[in-house]
C-alpha cells in the first residue's frame, strides 16, 4: 500500500524539466479557453489488435513528425534484421541533459532489447553507465525511448543487445499519447489556483493485465525543453479506447488574483515525447521506468 500511495502522488507532482508526439495544440483566443484539444485521431476500428501485424498501431512516432530534432540515425544488426536508432540532439535543461531517441525493430521477430550507454565529459572521462532491457519489442513496433541519466553530460556511447522474445509485447498492443492542455485548479498550500493541465489519450487492445509508468517530456512552442512528467503506476485490467487522462501533467500555474493568463510559450505549437514503460509486475514496471531516479526507491 505505502508504495502505491507513492505512485499516487508521483501522478500529480511535477518536475520542470524539458519534446513531441505529433499533436499540435490550437492556440487559445483572448477569452480564455478552457483546453487545447489535441488533433491526432487513432483511427482504430474498435476491437481491432495492432500488434498482431507488425506496424499497425497508428501512434507509433515518426521522426521528423514529433518536433524532436534528430540529427543522427544508425542501423544495429540482429538476427534477421535491423534495430534503427533516430538519435536527437543532446538536449539541456538546468543542470540535466537528455537524448531522445525513436527507435524501430525492423525485423520480422519479436525481441527484448537491452542498451547500454556510458555518459562523458567534455574531457572525455566517463561519469556514468547504465543499462536498460525492453522486453517485448515486436516485429515493426516503433516507439520512444530516452538516454536520461539526470545529470549533465558532454558525449555518450551505446551498445545494444537483442535476444528473442515469445511473450506478450504489451506495448505494441497499447497508446499513449499527449492529447493537449486544459485549464483545471490545483492548491498550492491551502488556495486552489488556476492550473495548466497536460492530457493524456490511452488505449489498451492487450487482453492481459498488466503494468504501466510513463515519462512525459513537453516543449514549449519555441523548442525548448519545458517539464518533465510522470504518469504514475497504472494497473491496466481493461481494454480501453481512447480513454482521456485529464490531470497528468500540472504544467503551469496562474499565482495571481483573476483568471488563468497563458504564457506565451505555451501557446500554439507544442509538442509532447510520451515514453511509456510496460511490465506483468508493478515491480518490474518501476525499475524499468525513470521513476526511481524521480522519485527514489520507494519502502517495501
Amino acid at each position: 500500500m505505502k508504495k502505491y500511495l507513492c505512485f499516487a502522488l508521483a501522478t500529480l507532482m511535477l518536475l520542470t524539466a524539458l519534446v513531441g508526439c505529433n499533436v499540435k495544440p490550437v492556440t487559445p483566443p483572448d477569452d480564455n479557453p478552457t483546453e487545447q484539444p489535441g488533433t491526432t485521431d487513432p483511427g482504430n476500428n474498435p476491437g481491432t489488435n495492432p500488434g498482431t501485424n507488425p506496424g499497425t498501431n497508428p501512434n507509433q512516432p515518426t521522426p521528423g513528425n514529433d518536433g524532436v530534432a534528430y540529427n543522427k540515425t544508425t542501423s544495429h544488426e540482429v538476427a534477421d534484421g535491423n534495430f534503427v536508432f533516430a538519435e536527437s540532439q543532446i538536449y539541456q535543461h538546468q543542470n540535466n541533459n537528455i537524448v531522445i531517441v525513436n527507435v524501430k525493430n525492423d525485423t520480422s521477430s519479436n525481441y527484448s532489447l537491452t542498451v547500454n550507454c556510458k555518459y562523458f565529459d567534455e574531457n572525455g572521462f566517463e561519469i556514468y553507465n547504465e543499462s536498460r532491457t525492453y522486453k517485448g519489442w515486436a516485429a515493426g513496433y516503433q516507439r520512444y525511448i530516452l538516454f536520461i541519466p539526470f545529470m549533465g553530460f558532454d558525449s555518450y556511447t551505446y551498445t545494444i543487445e537483442a535476444t528473442p522474445y515469445d511473450g506478450v509485447c504489451y506495448d505494441a498492443n497499447m497508446s499513449l499519447t499527449y492529447n493537449g492542455i486544459r485549464v483545471g485548479v490545483l492548491n498550492k498550500g491551502p488556495i486552489m489556483y488556476p492550473t495548466l493541465w497536460g492530457m493524456l489519450k490511452e488505449s489498451n487492445w492487450n487482453t492481459e493485465r498488466y503494468f504501466r509508468v510513463a515519462t512525459c517530456i513537453l516543449f514549449d512552442n519555441t523548442g525548448e525543453i519545458y517539464g518533465i512528467y510522470t504518469n504514475g503506476m497504472q494497473d491496466v485490467d481493461i481494454q480501453l479506447r481512447d480513454m482521456e487522462l485529464r490531470s497528468v501533467m500540472p504544467i503551469y500555474q496562474h499565482l495571481e488574483d483573476g483568471d488563468m493568463v497563458w504564457p506565451e510559450n505555451l501557446t500554439g505549437d507544442l509538442h509532447c515525447v510520451v515514453v511509456p514503460y510496460t511490465a506483468s509486475t508493478d515491480e518490474e514496471a518501476w525499475n524499468n521506468s525513470d521513476m526511481p531516479k524521480i522519485w527514489g526507491e520507494w519502502d517495501e
